[in-house]
């Protein structure tokens, strides 16, 4: 019998896992939550349930999964036992902030994810849930911004990913390659994030906007795109972290120690110093001039928790869940394969779900998921332009002086590649070489190896 065989969890089950979820939490976070649903106006949210569906609802209850601190899920239950829906109400905030985003900001959020959720439908054979209906307005009749959609009844792959068998993590993993490869696959003209165009023709429903924001609270960026390039979009990115740390030194000194983090080492005129090097080297790096546009649709959070499997076979993926916060970037940045995925080279599973006779290894399994992504990029770009590109990403993306402990990281981490730049001599980066060479004096170009073996790696994560 298989082992994992279980039955979907009832309602009842369901409410009883949320209240202890709820007792687990910080103090800060349940406070949060149960405000929010003091708020409620339920009744109002069971009437637009029920007009949508054309059917008389039993209830209209909690059932927090238990690793959502940003959303809130009712289940839908129907006189109809064949409709399986659930709402899920968007809260301002999460994870004990306690700053609430600009209304603007809490709106795309919704808006996108619902556009990107009914994009996939139509376009791709990714499994998502499908959407009912939405109001990304927090101050409608509910009293929250919400999305109703199709409830899948599965399970989240982290509840038994660390009891599975190396074989089937293999199935697990060959499958979300295939879904990450057709998310390659996509293509937009510009970057930024999906919604519905109202007042489109028939036939093209969709429109790019701005870039939503992510479910955790991000820089408070004022420019969100589209952009058509790729530089454009990079020098959005520094341009208001540089602003930002030459007008607000306050706020910056303010954030590290809420988030505890060390100040002993760290010179805030370092960054200032960096930042504008990185603008320069921006403004008038030759690599991207060679980057054809090809931009493709990114899930914001592939997680164990964000997958959902079937109860009697895990192995086998059932939706791709938590869009909220989707984005249209760059290839480059979406190859690498999942955070769990690639720990595991680091980590190997334990011995207990370690097949004994199995013919294959982790390894095995990592190369499997290379073979299968990488074999869908762009013509015409190879994988050594991909990973240059996304470390120049990582490079203007990092809001490193918000979090690291001294330039030291930003030093270290650049001259990794600095020296295996395609272009070496590239005068672009003459500033950001200063740098190095100023925290470095051992660093040259002199000397630089010839190494070539640049192309994607499982090992090594792009979005730090």
């Amino acid at each position: 019998m298989n082992q994992f065989t279980h039955d979907i969890p009832s309602i009842h089950d369901l409410m009883k896992a949320h209240e202890n979820y709820m007792l687990c939490l910080p103090a800060i976070e349940r406070e949060q939550s149960n405000t929010l649903t003091e708020s409620l106006n339920i009744s109002a949210l069971s009437e637009i349930a029920s007009r949508g569906f054309n059917q008389v609802m039993n209830t209209c209850n909690a059932s927090t999964l238990p690793w959502l601190t940003t959303t809130q899920i009712f289940n839908l239950s129907f006189r109809d036992e064949k409709i399986k829906a659930i709402a899920r109400i968007n809260m301002p905030y999460g994870g004990g902030v306690h700053t609430v985003p600009p209304v603007k900001e809490r709106k795309d959020r919704v808006q996108s994810e619902a556009a990107t959720l009914k994009w996939l439908h139509v376009h791709s054979s990714i499994p998502v849930p499908r959407i009912f209906t939405y109001d990304p307005d927090p101050c409608n009749n509910v009293g929250a911004a919400y999305i109703i959609e199709e409830r899948i009844l599965g399970r989240a792959l982290n509840e038994i990913w660390g009891d599975l068998s190396l074989e089937a993590r293999h199935k697990v993993v060959k499958q979300l390659a295939h879904i990450q490869a057709e998310l390659l696959r996509t293509s937009f003209s510009m970057i930024g994030s999906l919604y519905e165009d109202t007042s489109a023709p028939a036939g093209s429903p969709f429109r790019i906007g701005r870039r939503a924001p992510p479910v955790q609270i991000e820089r408070n960026q004022v420019e969100r795109g589209p952009w058509a390039m790729p530089r454009e979009f990079f020098r959005s990115l520094i341009t208001e972290q540089l602003q930002e740390i030459r007008s607000d030194e306050g706020k910056i000194w303010t954030e590290r120690e809420q988030d505890g983090v060390d100040n002993s080492a760290f010179q805030i005129d370092d960054f200032k110093q960096l930042y504008a090097a990185i603008l320069h080297l921006v403004n008038d790096v030759r690599l991207l001039d060679e980057w054809e546009p090809s931009f493709c649709l990114t899930h914001p959070d592939l997680t164990t928790t964000n997958i959902l499997v079937d109860y009697a076979d895990p192995t086998s993926i059932l939706a791709i869940i938590d869009w909220e916060g989707a984005r249209i970037q760059p290839w480059w940045f979406e190859s690498i394969a999942p955070e769990f995925i690639w720990e595991e080279l680091e980590n190997p599973p334990p011995e207990k779900a370690i097949d004994v006779d199995s013919e294959i290894t982790w390894s095995d399994v990592c190369n499997e998921w290379n073979d299968i992504v990488t074999r869908v990029e762009p013509p015409g770009l190879h994988s050594e332009m991909g990973y240059f590109l996304s470390r120049l990403h990582c490079l203007v993306d990092g809001d490193y002086a918000t979090w690291v402990t001294s330039i030291d990281f930003v030093v270290d981490f650049v001259r990794e590649w600095r020296r295996r730049w395609p272009q070496l001599h590239d005068p672009a980066f003459g500033p950001l070489d200063s740098i190095l060479r100023e925290h470095r004096p051992d660093f040259s170009l002199e000397d630089q190896k010839d190494d070539t073996n640049t192309g994607i790696s499982l090992a090594t994560n792009t979005s730090q």
